[in-house]
């Protein structure tokens, strides 16, 4: 193995030793590497409701082994980092210790920092900025990346900056974070060049372990080359591969990992099969290969679109609980298989309640083994909506509610990061809006199966509170069901026809308006007539912005000037497209939701492109640069997809899609719409939108 492009600390020489600096330095020695293989491999198999202690004690033995080495530190801290408050601080209080019996070593200043992050990020700047102030080490200036990467202390030329420093100090790197890094936000010039040192330096590696590291030179080098050169590439990436299989002897999942990874870039269909067949065969219970199966059966079974008609629809359902039940009886107790089976059930017209109650407690059952899922509305809230659904053991809805919400405060309330962007810490917006909601909504329906309104009264009084004027007509929605409950029908009959009035003006009311419906019907049971039912309707309408899901909003920023490739290898400017309404759809392949809103993407993209006035676009943000052209090859699309992974990144401080931006003829960034609701009258509504940005729409409306 070549060293001149990198410094390795040999297994044995302590951080700081007899009051002098320690050696820099920028990845483990072997004996460490294999010690940090061997802890992960335990640590993955470490499952149940006493992980994280479980996670200690392993961490420390690898400590109590390695006591003086950094890397085995930093991995021990990623393993325990906690989001219990006391046991942050016992972290925190444990490495600031270090870093004062080392003031001279900047290894223990970053160990310190890095359990900081989070909690005091702006005194872990503080720690590394003072580091960096003499001779900073290596690991500085990566850690000073990491945290100019995300959320409130987000600064893209800064993050650049120490991402050139780190790289010009330890060439071809191989650590998984700083390439990660390079990858998302660096510099074109060090991107070229680290992906070059990268090949030439894993051309004659032959340790597996290393040698997985093709993975972040071939994605460097997607984005370093010209997108002309992408198919040369993929043939490089083959011969690549068809190389490693012949010099690795590894057997173990994460290398047959690689190999479907590789084979996927390379755009090989045959290779890529034969790939994933061996990781299936060989690793079943890995979640690489659990991930081929499921996207093997999605292909094969495409999700049921909105519009899709139910007998469609059930089919669907149906299909997928066969496909569920034979993946359990493979691996049973798989919490992704009891949930697919759960959700199969809670969507059959013909399921039973019983048959849904059972498999949502083995779901449950399974989280509460430890299971490490995650869930928005959380699991216990799918369930208690389940339960309502079939009117099955409908007293147990309030205590799932209850236990839904207390993981969920656990997990977003233990740890409140400092780094998070104001913007998701408002209590009424995001999820914790939506759990709120959700809570009153599902408790509502409780109240009115059991007769007992008491059980919905402080959720719809937590509901009363919100004070967020996108969410109003929702707010008033869920303050008309409970007046019902109660028994207040003229209450009711007020809040829903106010929920109406605070729809927005360009609302579609859905073919069966629910909310029209049941003023109908209590204008009726409280003895209205027709009579006077005009004068009800003449009331002046309030117009607000209302709250849900796919919601269209006035983009906060202007929008910076961009010059992308796509996959073409066709320039698209901004400037040069002035004069046409712009529709931007944002994705990546890996967004189950983005592909499912690609053919609607498709349909709008056929139906206007002979247009002058309008240009639909895509804007790719995958990392891995190499899996976009096989899946737009594979699935037929001809939208044009632009590669704007970088642009996107130092636009925004967080990225969450799909997203739909409309930009309008002058250039102007006017509307962003967030997530994909429902394929319905998807086409339409988006046509809608930019008619309403165009010059002659904006011209016959009156400005206030």
């Amino acid at each position: 193995m070549r060293t001149r492009h990198f410094v390795i600390l040999l297994a044995g020489i302590p951080l700081a030793s007899s009051g002098q600096a320690a050696e820099k330095y920028c990845e483990s020695s072997p004996a460490v590497r294999e010690e940090l293989k061997q802890l992960d491999l335990k640590a993955r198999k470490v499952t149940g409701a006493n992980r994280l202690e479980a996670l200690k004690r392993l961490a420390e033995e690898a400590v109590a082994r390695h006591p003086d080495d950094f890397f085995v530190h930093l991995r021990s801290q990623q393993l325990v980092r906690s989001r219990k408050q006391r046991e942050r601080q016992a972290l925190i209080d444990r490495y600031k210790a270090l870093a004062d019996q080392h003031p001279k070593d900047p290894k223990y200043a970053v160990l310190y920092a890095r359990a900081l992050l989070g909690a005091n990020t702006p005194l872990a700047i503080e720690v590394l900025k003072k580091a960096a102030a003499g001779e900073a080490d290596p690991q500085v200036h990566l850690a000073l990346a990491d945290v100019y990467s995300y959320g409130k202390f987000a600064d893209r030329a800064q993050t650049r900056a120490q991402l050139d420093a780190y790289f010009a100090a330890c060439p071809a790197s191989l650590d998984d974070r700083a390439l990660s890094l390079l990858t998302r936000y660096g510099a074109p010039e060090t991107i070229a060049k680290q992906a070059a040192a990268l090949r030439e330096r894993l051309t004659t590696e032959t340790d597996p372990d290393l040698l997985r590291s093709w993975e972040h030179a071939w994605n460097l080098e997607f984005k370093a080359r010209p997108v002309q050169e992408h198919e040369a590439l993929r043939k490089q990436i083959a011969a690549d591969l068809e190389r490693l299989e012949t010099i690795s002897t590894s057997k173990d999942d994460r290398w047959a990992g690689f190999l479907v990874s590789g084979y996927r870039m390379a755009g090989e269909p045959e290779a890529l099969r034969h790939a994933e067949d061996r990781l299936i065969a060989d690793y079943p219970a890995s979640f690489a290969a659990r991930n081929a199966v499921r996207e093997r059966w999605r292909k094969e079974h495409p999700y049921p679109k909105s519009e899709d008609p139910e007998e469609k629809k059930q089919a669907f359902y149906r299909a997928q609980l066969a496909w569920a039940e034979e993946q359990l009886q493979r691996a049973p107790g798989e919490f992704e298989y009891l949930m697919e089976r759960f959700r199969a059930l809670d969507d059959l017209n013909d399921s039973t309640g019983e048959q849904v109650a059972a498999a949502g407690n083995a779901m449950l059952e399974a989280l509460r083994k430890g299971a490490d899922w995650y869930s928005v509305p959380p699991f216990e809230f799918q369930v208690a909506r389940a339960l309502l659904k079939k009117k099955a053991e409908v007293e147990r809805v309030p205590d799932l509610v209850a236990e839904g919400l207390r993981g969920f405060r656990k997990r977003e309330g233990d740890t409140q990061d400092d780094r998070v962007p104001d913007e998701r810490r408002d209590p009424d917006s995001g999820n914790a809006f939506y759990v709120k909601t959700e809570t009153a909504r599902i408790l509502i329906e409780a109240a009115k199966l059991l007769k007992k309104p008491e059980i919905a009264a402080s959720a719809v009084a937590e509901v009363e509170s919100i004070k967020a004027e996108k969410a109003l007509s929702y707010i008033l929605v869920l303050r008309a069901r409970f007046a019902e409950v109660e028994g207040r029908k003229l209450d009711a009959l007020l809040l829903y026809r106010a929920a109406i009035d605070a729809r927005p003006a360009d609302f579609r009311p859905p073919k069966k308006d629910e909310l029209a419906d049941n003023i109908a019907r209590l204008w009726k049971e409280l003895g209205g007539t027709a009579a006077t039912k005009d004068l009800w309707e003449r009331k002046d309408r309030k117009v607000q912005v209302a709250e849900g899901g796919g919601r269209w909003e006035t983009p906060k920023k202007e929008m910076p000037k961009w010059e992308l490739s796509d996959l073409a290898g066709q320039t698209w400017k901004l400037a040069s497209l002035e004069g046409k309404t712009l529709f931007i759809n944002l994705w990546a392949t890996w967004c189950g939701p983005c592909r499912s809103e690609h053919s609607y993407l498709e349909k709008l993209y056929q139906k206007t492109k002979g247009r002058t006035d309008i240009q639909v676009l895509s804007f790719n943000v995958d990392d891995e640069v190499g899996a976009v052209a096989p899946y737009i090859k594979e699935n037929s699309y001809t939208f044009p997809v632009l590669l704007a992974s970088s642009y996107v990144n130092d636009l925004l401080p967080y990225i969450s899609i799909p997203r739909n931006w409309i930009v309008d003829a002058a250039g102007k960034w006017r509307l962003e719409q967030i997530g994909f609701g429902s394929g319905e009258n998807w086409e339409k509504d988006v046509l809608e939108k930019i008619e309403q940005t165009k010059p002659e729409a904006n011209a016959a409306t009156p400005r206030p």
